[in-house]
């Protein structure tokens, strides 16, 4: 079974998106008369791009708030030109049949600005912190033999060397009992 995923575009509130349904309603302002939009549009759009003027390219890239905040987590310029390239198609696709429809709110569609661009920094703070987690857990001391990370800190009594009383602490996992 092939991908039967619709790309649709609000003519009230500007949302775009893919949906499953074969009638698609705004995820935002829940909108039933939506726009489809080709995929063969889509992807002659998405080619056409390539190989338009600087000035068309630079009246059509129009960023978001959210978009910056993910333009900026891209490690690339590839990927930053890829998403600029989307960007682009979204605000053409916009301009098309949004602005001028007679059905455009203007409140609506700041009202989802603001809300994804609140929804992004949410995001972009949790992947950081699932980050700095991730961190935190690969540099805590693992067991050599089963990799635990329980162990329990064992006083030596005395060193093989000299035979002497010394102040070292062994780590006995608690799992395998290996000292390390």
């Amino acid at each position: 079974m092939q991908n039967t995923s619709t790309s649709y575009i609000c003519p009230v509130c500007g949302a775009m998106d893919l949906a499953d349904d074969r009638f698609p309603v705004c995820y935002y302002c829940k909108n039933t008369n939506v726009i489809l939009v080709n995929n063969d549009e889509l992807n002659n759009l998405a080619k056409d791009v390539e190989t338009w003027p600087k000035t068309t390219v630079d009246k059509y890239l129009y960023f978001e708030k959210k978009d910056e905040v993910l333009y900026n987590n891209f490690k690339t310029h590839a990927q930053q030109e890829k998403f600029s390239n989307g960007i682009i198609c979204r605000e053409y696709l916009r301009q098309k049949y949004v602005f001028n429809n007679p059905a455009f709110s203007k409140e609506k569609y700041n009202d989802r600005v603001n809300q994804e661009y609140e929804e992004q920094l949410v995001r972009s703070e949790q992947a950081r912190e699932n980050a700095r987690r991730a961190a935190e857990e690969a540099s805590r001391p693992r067991c050599p033999k089963c990799g635990c990370t329980e162990f329990q800190m064992v006083p030596r009594k005395w060193s093989p060397l000299t035979g002497f009383l010394t102040n070292k602490v062994d780590r006995v996992c608690v799992k395998c009992k290996t000292r390390f």
